[in-house]
């Protein structure tokens, strides 16, 4: 009914200021084939004035067609859920980045992609699939899981952000398949590289990795080899930790970081060895002296909630 009013009177789309949707991939219940997204696309392209953007995707497919850009006067921008990365270019495009003053990406999820709009056959062998990009910059080959590259695009553009929330699934165990460390450790790069582009400005920073849920009665059959420490937690030491204690955030007011040194899921790890006792603490008290006493400052061991990853087959070779 939205989306008809939209359609008969475009003119109500400018009166709308603030907007919370959730997307569906949808199907023609006769013939079950995916349906046109263009009419979803027409309606919202109305709506040019929306300042307070909350955006979810519950897509178990990628739409079948990818969005215009859309809401070019966001201030405040939220995004969850599966997503192609079109979708995330279209909500997040270059252009409204100065508009920007508080951004959350809550466990983005990218469904992978050979080229746009086409998805990945099950159980393709991921470290033979090299990610490309066309000569704007756009993606061609992507691989599934944690979003990745869409904060390179706002690099540099954002000079009025004021709250940047950052919140994902991490990889707790150093043998799963799903996971390329080499990707992973360039998704920590794009963010502790976004971080340190907004300092200037920032005044709320919140990181969290999280776990997925635990899986009760699901364990390895053989006894693994210990494993030394969580993926996730060299990868923020290595790479989002160094910028928060060498840069200076002259703006920065509350910092929250959740999911710093937590045991892996124990039906995933069975023999885990911390490497550092109380990681979270350690940072706690370098952030501590680096950040200054005007700073409220939470570094919290455990995640405030367990996060999705997408399980489709697809693995890598790493």
């Amino acid at each position: 009914m939205f989306l008809r009013s939209l359609e008969l009177r475009p003119e109500y789309g400018p009166r709308v200021n603030q907007f919370t949707w959730t997307y569906f991939s949808r199907c023609n219940p006769s013939n079950d084939q995916p349906v046109s997204d263009q009419p979803i696309w027409a309606a919202l392209e109305c709506l040019t004035s929306v300042k307070y953007l909350d955006f979810a995707s519950m897509a178990w497919q990628r739409e079948r067609d990818p969005p215009p850009a859309l809401f070019p006067a966001a201030e405040h921008i939220r995004l969850t859920g599966q997503m192609s990365f079109a979708f995330v270019r279209a909500l997040l495009c270059p252009t409204q980045a100065e508009h920007l003053v508080s951004l959350e990406l809550n466990n983005l999820q990218d469904l992978g992609q050979f080229k746009e709009g086409v998805d990945f056959e099950l159980m393709a062998d991921l470290s033979q699939i090299p990610e490309s990009e066309d000569d704007d910059g756009n993606s061609i080959v992507r691989h599934p899981g944690n979003m990745r590259t869409h904060l390179r695009r706002l690099e540099g553009r954002c000079s009025r952000l004021k709250s940047l929330c950052l919140r994902s699934v991490g990889n707790d165990d150093n043998r799963d398949r799903r996971w390329s460390p080499a990707l992973d450790e360039a998704r920590y790069q794009e963010w502790a590289s976004f971080i340190l582009s907004t300092r200037l400005t920032l005044e709320c920073l919140t990181i969290e990795q999280g776990m997925e849920p635990t899986q009760s009665g699901i364990g390895r059959c053989r006894v693994q080899p210990a494993q030394y420490g969580r993926p996730m937690d060299d990868r923020f030491v290595d790479h989002l930790l160094p910028g928060l204690l060498e840069w200076s955030f002259p703006k920065l007011k509350q910092v929250y970081i959740c999911g710093i040194g937590s045991s892996p899921r124990l039906e995933m790890v069975q023999n885990f060895r911390p490497k550092r006792p109380n990681l979270h603490q350690y940072i706690h008290e370098k952030l501590s002296v680096a950040l200054g006493s005007g700073v409220e400052l939470e570094v919290r061991e455990h995640a405030t909630k367990s996060f999705f990853y997408r399980r489709n087959g697809n693995v890598y070779e790493s």
